[in-house]
């Protein structure tokens, strides 16, 4: 509910200062030009989840491989926290390591040691904690409104051999 109420604060902010701006700009004719410039609510580019590693459902993945997240736009750094990003394997809450890349679009999420082998694991997103860069809600499940939930469930295959010395 906070969430909708600063995006409402954020417009109302802005409509008060095109209506202050309004009165001075129609003195010069500069009204259209202005108008044209300001950005309204359906001109809103929202942040989206672009793709995943692995795929949604993909089965047999190896416990090595890396969990991501690749997004729109940049992200807001403080967002994503183990309160946006959850994973579960078999249904119980695993811990994680979160990890943004240096152009904050991309999300890595590390499991200490490897994934469980042979599980299956969901990773949620929520986006009424998850910002981008501007402050607005990223639209996690590609609603076209701010926020949602989005779940990548895959599963995956056996354990991972770890090389090293043989031991005879």
């Amino acid at each position: 509910m906070s969430i909708k109420l600063e995006f409402v604060r954020r417009t109302r902010a802005l409509r008060v200062a095109f209506v202050s701006a309004s009165w001075a700009l129609l003195s010069c004719g500069a009204l259209a030009a202005a108008t044209r410039s300001l950005p309204t609510s359906s001109s809103l580019v929202l942040t989206t989840l672009v793709s995943t590693t692995p795929v949604h459902e993909a089965q047999g993945v190896a416990p090595d491989e890396t969990v991501s997240f690749l997004f729109s736009a940049a992200l807001d750094p403080a967002t994503v926290t183990p309160l946006s990003f959850v994973a579960r394997a078999d249904g119980r809450l695993q811990t994680t390591f979160l990890t943004l890349s240096l152009d904050q679009r991309t999300v890595i999420v590390e499991f200490p040691g490897f994934m469980p082998s042979e599980s299956e694991i969901s990773v949620f997103v929520d986006g009424a904690v998850l910002l981008d860069a501007l402050g607005i809600n990223v639209d996690v499940d590609n609603d076209g409104s701010p926020g949602g939930r989005r779940q990548l469930k895959f599963s995956t295959g056996p354990g991972v051999k770890v090389p090293g010395p043989s031991r005879r």
